[in-house]
């Protein structure tokens, strides 16, 4: 099941962007996936201390298979687009999490695409190879994000953060629960992004979080100054 890092609370507030993230649980090698705690350390911090212009809506964990992935996108959506009903003030933003155990440097997926082709099987045990995502697009068709990573990274670069933009998250869940989330957003203005982040024995837990809450700044800046 989807654990949930924190019950979502109403917020109506002056106009911020609402970030809902989610992070991934163990799989194959990683025992301890540092997309989870990451993603729980902002959660902890910035939901109940909101930064000017952005707070941490709705954060959850996400088993690694394809059902959970998909259960999780829909479950964000759903509160996403109640949210956007009930507060006009709030602009949502989804940002999905995952490791990448061979990076030194986070990475801002620019896209997804339309493919599985797992290495590995994931936590159910199931192995998807070069197979589609949704049955309405070509294979390995993409879908770009709504954000602009590129000027995101130009931002943090420039404040000595390891960070870069990227267009290939693989094909594993990572991809999959992207695609999903990219497939879902369509026509319905809800930016979503995939951060791919090291492990934190080659780039610390807290520097990390540094990064990310400053990544957040940036996305936030450019959302309401649209």
């Amino acid at each position: 099941r989807n654990t949930r890092l924190h019950r979502r609370t109403k917020m109506v507030d002056a106009k911020k962007v609402h970030f809902y993230l989610t992070g991934f649980g163990p799989f194959g090698s990683i025992t301890d996936n540092p997309s989870k705690t990451l993603v729980k350390s902002l959660t902890d911090k910035y939901t109940a201390n909101p930064a000017a212009t952005w707070v941490i809506a709705d954060s959850r964990e996400v088993p690694v298979t394809t059902a959970e992935a998909e259960k999780a996108v829909n479950g964000v959506f759903e509160n996403v687009e109640e949210e956007k009903a009930s507060n006009p003030n709030a602009v949502q933003v989804i940002l999905h999490f995952g490791v990448a155990a061979s990076f030194t440097e986070i990475n801002l997926e620019l896209m997804g695409y339309n493919k599985a082709d797992f290495s590995i099987p994931d936590s159910s045990g199931q192995t998807l190879r070069n197979t589609t995502i949704v049955p309405d697009m070509e294979l390995d068709e993409s879908i770009n994000t709504l954000l602009k990573p590129a000027e995101y990274v130009e931002a943090l670069t420039s404040k000595k953060h390891k960070v870069k933009t990227s267009t290939d998250p693989g094909r594993y869940l990572c991809n999959y629960i992207y695609f999903k989330s990219l497939y879902k957003s369509r026509g319905k203005n809800i930016p979503v992004m995939f951060i791919h982040i090291p492990e934190f024995v080659t780039t610390p837990q807290e520097e990390q979080v540094h990064c990310i809450e400053d990544a957040l700044e940036e996305i936030a800046s450019d959302i309401l100054s649209r």
